[in-house]
């Protein structure tokens, strides 16, 4: 399987307490079956929070307003604090990174939505390349991209096929 992805890829990361436009606010975050079991083994007053915060079909996190129950006042996610980034569940562990598979090929990339991406995507020193790796095994899970997305003509130059 042929892996196609932009060459600032591996070095994205998520800012957390910096970002100005936080991923944890605004938005249902559906919680998967995975997670869902996961947080319902976690003992003591912090499972006992976890399984007071997911609610509904599908299960997603509470929202205190709009903003996700589990955001602290420091815009800090206290699941990541509690135990670290392997309890998040899927949602919280890509956004915003999504992958297509198309025949052989997996295309991975990181969502305009957020702020890091899109500096990544509109803003470095030069044009994206993309970059090829042969990579074995089966792509796992894929997201489909769904979004139609309008760039300026000054984008469009940063992208190279």
């Amino acid at each position: 399987m042929i892996r196609m992805t932009p060459d600032f890829y591996d070095q994205f990361r998520c800012i957390g307490g910096a970002c100005q436009d936080n991923c944890c606010i605004g938005w249902e975050i559906d919680v998967d079956r995975d997670a869902l079991e996961k947080y319902r083994a976690v003992p003591g007053a912090f499972g006992e929070r976890l399984r007071q915060n997911i609610v509904g079909d599908p299960p997603h996190f509470r929202l205190n307003g709009e903003r996700c129950a589990f955001l602290n006042g420091d815009n800090l996610c206290d699941i990541i604090l509690w135990g670290g980034e392997q309890m998040l569940c899927e949602i919280c562990d890509q956004h915003p990174r999504f992958r297509a598979g198309y025949g052989d090929r997996l295309e991975v990339g990181a969502g305009l939505c957020c702020e890091v991406a899109a500096r990544q995507w509109l803003c470095g020193s030069g044009p994206v390349q993309f970059v090829e790796r042969t990579v074995s095994g089966a792509p796992g899970r894929l997201t489909p991209c769904r979004a139609t997305i309008h760039l300026g003509k000054n984008a469009k130059k940063r992208m190279r096929f």
